[in-house]
């Protein structure tokens, strides 16, 4: 019986795409006399698609495990579905009434729409899924970041078999060739090069400026086919830095194990130093119980419309914004970090770029002084910066209002429960402490917003972000004391809390 209502409901998808195809070509002004052809030539439409549809079993296919084969299939169906239209059309009624842009549009419907509402099922199963996945009292476990040595088949297969088997578990954040001309700036596998061997201190410093903290070298030939000199150095530099050496060779049995450093457990790093990460979890029912409530789905369309809106109607500012950070700070315009979002995946936190580069001519890593500017300045007191995250706003991985994305080196310490919801460009927390207070004390406020979040609260809160803006950070005790006693990252309200 199931498999009876998805075939009815594909047939559906077709009469719908076909009624659009005749809206779009009238524009919408469909007189009535015509109504009666164009119900014929959709009846005529839908005899070939349940034929064509019912005999190569599309509809029996699991949404929720689509691939490339099975989209392919729907698009070759609905050619075939149009081209026999056409014919039976023809036959019945010589195609009187039916523009010649109506099977060309039909064509690009049928599959938009086949496909396209199997795309949103998958990606909604997906979703839910990982909220699943996603234990409130669970501690944040972030992805552990590899840089990538060497191109070749064995390092397209890591790639891949990466990308299939270990989910968010682990990230490839680069690539570094064996090629003493590396080309920086380039894609390989659909990662970038960020150099050659002697790059890696370069790569790995960059890469966590970005926030992300590189915890093991991969090597995808023979570390035989070094140098003597190159493989020492190679050791050299994965001891300072405190990188485990992979061989994928070695893993596959391929070739024999070589002699190397014991392996590390994955860093936390705090400042740039590796660290002991202790990640205390604690069961926050209600917080997961509140973001079930209808408004938050409301809350999602108002960020739509309203992203849509401000990043058309500023984006002069933002041109003038790029142009200019273009002519005193240089290329690229936007920087991205790595943070983690709703249920803890992490996505591409984007701003405008407020330094320098991060590197001297000579390759040193340059003073933090002295990269900075007064545009750059400019831009974090007026917050200008934060305006290219309206994508990420739009793209769904961010909110106008809701916790703000923290570096994963903070959220490992505390409970993930304020990753329920979408971060947010600002927040409770952002308004009533700022950059003053601590982790905890944010992770305090953002869980009493997540308790009573609300349309009127969002309100109060970004017009409380326009004063902050203007007059600066204010930390508000009270508020940071009541949102301690509503139940913070603590079963206990700490002494000097209560003492406030």
């Amino acid at each position: 019986m199931r498999r009876i209502l998805l075939l009815v409901f594909d047939l559906i998808l077709v009469a719908a795409a076909t009624l659009l195809a005749f809206a779009l070509r009238e524009n919408f002004e469909i007189e009535p006399e015509r109504w009666g052809a164009i119900g014929l030539y959709t009846s005529l439409t839908l005899v070939p698609a349940v034929a064509v549809l019912g005999l190569t079993g599309t509809y029996r296919t699991s949404w929720r495990h689509l691939s490339v084969i099975e989209y392919r299939a729907l698009v070759s169906c609905a050619f075939v579905i149009v081209v026999s239209a056409q014919f039976a059309g023809f036959a019945v009624t010589r195609l009187e009434n039916v523009a010649r842009a109506v099977p060309l549009l039909q064509i690009l419907l049928i599959p938009l729409l086949l496909v396209g509402v199997r795309v949103l099922y998958k990606s909604y199963r997906s979703v839910r899924r990982a909220a699943r996945a996603l234990p409130v009292d669970a501690p944040l476990m972030p992805a552990e970041a590899v840089l990538l040595v060497g191109v070749n088949p064995i390092a397209e297969l890591y790639v891949a078999s990466v990308r299939q088997f270990t989910g968010s578990s682990k990230l490839v954040a680069g690539v570094i060739t064996e090629r003493v001309a590396a080309e920086r700036g380039k894609f390989v596998y659909g990662l970038p090069v960020l150099g050659n061997l002697g790059d890696i201190p370069r790569a790995v410093q960059e890469l966590e400026m970005h926030g992300v903290y590189v915890s093991r070298l991969v090597l995808s030939f023979d570390p035989k086919d070094l140098s003597p000199n190159e493989a020492a150095a190679l050791d050299a530099l994965a001891g300072r830095h405190n990188l485990k050496l992979d061989v994928i060779a070695e893993r596959l049995g391929l070739i024999e194990a070589v002699s190397q450093a014991a392996p590390v457990a994955v860093p936390e790093f705090v400042n740039g130093h590796a660290a002991t990460a202790t990640v205390t979890a604690l069961p926050l029912m209600d917080v997961e119980i509140a973001t079930r409530r209808p408004y938050w789905a409301f809350k999602r369309a108002l960020d739509i419309v309203a992203a849509l809106a401000l990043l058309i109607g500023l984006a002069p500012v933002m041109l003038v914004v790029a142009i200019v950070t273009a002519a005193s700070l240089g290329f690229p315009v936007v920087f991205w970090q790595f943070r983690p979002g709703r249920f803890g995946r992490e996505f591409k936190l984007y701003k405008f770029r407020t330094m320098r580069e991060s590197f001297s001519l000579d390759g040193r890593l340059a003073d933090d002084q002295l990269r900075q500017s007064a545009f750059g300045r400019f831009l974090r007191a007026t917050r200008l910066d934060e305006l290219p995250q309206l994508v990420n706003v739009l793209r769904g991985e961010m909110s106008f209002v809701g916790p703000r994305p923290l570096v994963t080196v903070e959220q490992t310490s505390i409970p993930s429960a304020r990753l329920l919801v979408r971060p947010g460009l600002t927040g409770w927390a952002q308004i009533k402490g700022g950059r003053a207070v601590s982790v905890a004390d944010k992770a305090a406020l953002d869980l009493w917003y997540i308790r009573n979040a609300s349309f009127w609260l969002d309100v109060r809160i970004l017009l409380a972000t326009v004063r902050m803006v203007v007059r600066g950070d204010q930390t508000d005790l009270k508020a940071i004391t009541q949102a301690w006693s509503a139940g913070g990252p603590s079963d206990e309200v700490p002494a000097r809390r209560r003492a406030n």
